[in-house]
């Protein structure tokens, strides 16, 4: 384990490199940037406390983003395996980082699931209608009225002005096709996007989450920023807990145009 200082706008990962590190930010904050066409987008931030590079040292595979300092970052580098050392000894770690490993297998599976079903058999509208994040067998006791809104004038010719009432759960957000692709199957909504898109063609669910409601980055490409906190590969988490009144949720990094504003309200007894 290697103490390290970053200055303002100093590079910690780059977009590519191998992953056989974890860097630990211990102070300050560092901004994760993926390329779009020829521009960098600012996916989210993330500060004290928290892991970058992680999943890339776990899944063996180059990184996925660029990260860099905002301002003077104080960091502990730690190796590949002294990183899967900590993950043996700390219960909180392994467990989090085993559930997300478990939920993009899932979502696999059920992408695969879904490329291989036809439009036409038994069960396929079912299928489509639980998206690429299953719902739980069982629903959250406490009933809620949810209302999709949209945040952003562009988003006025998808979603009504009174907004969406999402009638069942999982609701699942994406990109429309372009023309050489085929239509994703499990998209409740699908939004017009041109190149270099900011959504994927499934970018975010909203979904039961143990005896509450969260919203999950389906692996998009981006991130989902949700109530500030963005989601995705790059972050430490892929879902956020609601709230009881308004919740922003933006698609595909921190300036985008994609923003939706989701109401939950708690249904009468």
């Amino acid at each position: 384990m290697e103490q390290v200082h970053y200055t303002k706008g100093e590079v910690i990962f780059r977009e590519g490199d191998a992953g056989d590190h974890v860097c630990l930010i211990t102070s300050g904050h560092a901004e994760v940037v993926r390329d779009l066409g020829d521009r960098s987008v600012v996916l989210g931030i993330v500060g004290a406390g928290e892991f970058v590079g992680e999943m890339a040292v776990v899944e063996g595979r180059p990184r996925s983003a660029t990260v860099r300092a905002v301002n003077a970052v104080e960091g502990k580098k730690i190796g590949k395996d002294d990183f899967f050392r900590l993950i043996a000894e700390d219960k909180n770690l392994a467990h989090s980082l085993i559930v997300r490993l478990s939920e993009r297998l899932r979502l696999v599976d059920q992408m695969l699931a879904d490329a291989a079903m036809p439009e036409t058999a038994p069960g396929a509208a079912a299928a489509r209608s639980a998206g690429a994040a299953p719902a739980p067998a069982s629903q959250p006791a406490r009933a809620v009225r949810m209302t999709l809104l949209a945040g952003a004038d562009r988003l006025d010719r998808y979603v009504p002005e009174e907004g969406l009432v999402l009638e069942s759960l999982p609701f699942v957000v994406g990109r429309r096709p372009a023309p050489n692709e085929e239509l994703p199957k499990g998209v409740d909504l699908s939004v017009q996007d041109s190149k270099p898109f900011r959504l994927s063609r499934r970018h975010f669910a909203i979904e039961p989450s143990g005896d509450w409601y969260a919203v999950r980055d389906l692996g998009s490409h981006l991130g989902t920023q949700v109530n500030g906190e963005t989601l995705g590969e790059n972050f430490p988490r892929d879902t956020k807990a609601l709230e009881v009144g308004d919740n922003t949720i933006v698609a595909g990094g921190v300036d985008s145009h994609f923003i939706f504003r989701l109401r939950v309200e708690e249904a009468a007894a």
